[in-house]
C-alpha cells in the first residue's frame, strides 16, 4: 500500500461526517434553557464525549452549554471531580448512589442551573450479573439556591446492541430524558430558593 493510499485509509474515518441526533431534541433543549435564562453543564463517566458533542454541535450552544467534564477513571472522578472515594468503594461508578453524588458535585464545581450525568457498561467486556453490558444509569441536578435542596434524581436504562451503538443511541435517550425535566420544572413552579 502507498503512503498515499495509507494516509486516505487512516483519515477517512475522520472527515466523515459525525453522526448526528435529531436537530429537533437539542433544538428543543436550547430553546427551553435559553428561554428560561438557564445553563446545563454535562458529565460524562463512561460514554467518552457522546453528550458534549452532541449539544456543542449547534450553533449558539455556548449560550446555554457551560461545558462538561469526562470522568472516564475513578481517579478522575475523586482527584479532579471530588467525589468521595467511599462511594466508589461501595457502591461502584455505575450506581445510583455514585451518579447522584457525582450530579451534586458537577452541580457545585459549574455553578450551572442543570446538570446532566451518566455512568454505563458498554461492554464488550465488564459486566456482571448485577451491572450487565448495557446498563447505563443516569443523573439529572438541578440547582437550588439551598445546595442541600438540590435535587438529582436517577434513573437507570438497559441499553442494546453494540458499544458503538449504544454510545450513539445515549444523546437521543438522557436529551430527551432532560427535555421532560425541563418541562416538569414548570410545572412545579418556581424555586422559592432562588427568589
Amino acid at each position: 500500500m502507498g503512503v498515499c493510499a495509507l494516509r486516505s485509509e487512516l483519515t477517512s474515518g475522520l472527515l466523515e461526517k459525525p453522526r448526528m441526533l435529531p436537530s429537533s431534541t437539542v433544538q428543543k433543549l436550547a430553546e427551553a434553557l435559553t428561554s428560561r435564562q438557564q445553563t446545563l453543564f454535562v458529565l460524562e463517566a463512561s460514554a467518552g464525549g457522546v453528550l458534549q458533542a452532541a449539544l456543542s454541535a449547534r450553533p449558539g450552544a455556548s449560550r446555554w452549554l457551560l461545558g462538561g467534564l469526562n470522568c472516564y477513571h475513578d481517579s478522575i472522578k475523586t482527584g479532579v471531580l471530588g467525589l468521595d472515594p467511599q462511594v466508589l468503594v461501595l457502591h461502584g461508578a455505575v450506581s445510583e448512589p455514585a451518579v447522584a453524588a457525582m450530579a451534586q458535585r458537577a452541580l457545585a464545581i459549574s455553578g450551572a442551573d442543570w446538570v446532566l450525568v451518566e455512568s454505563g457498561v458498554y461492554g464488550p467486556a465488564g459486566g456482571s450479573p448485577q451491572k450487565p453490558v448495557g446498563l447505563v444509569i443516569s443523573g439529572i441536578g438541578r440547582s437550588s439556591a439551598d445546595s442541600s435542596a438540590s435535587t438529582c434524581p436517577c434513573q437507570r436504562h438497559q441499553l442494546e446492541g453494540g458499544r458503538e451503538a449504544m454510545r450513539m443511541a445515549l444523546p437521543e435517550l438522557l436529551l430527551s430524558r432532560l427535555n421532560a425535566a425541563i418541562e416538569a420544572d414548570d410545572l412545579a413552579g418556581p424555586d422559592p430558593n432562588l427568589r
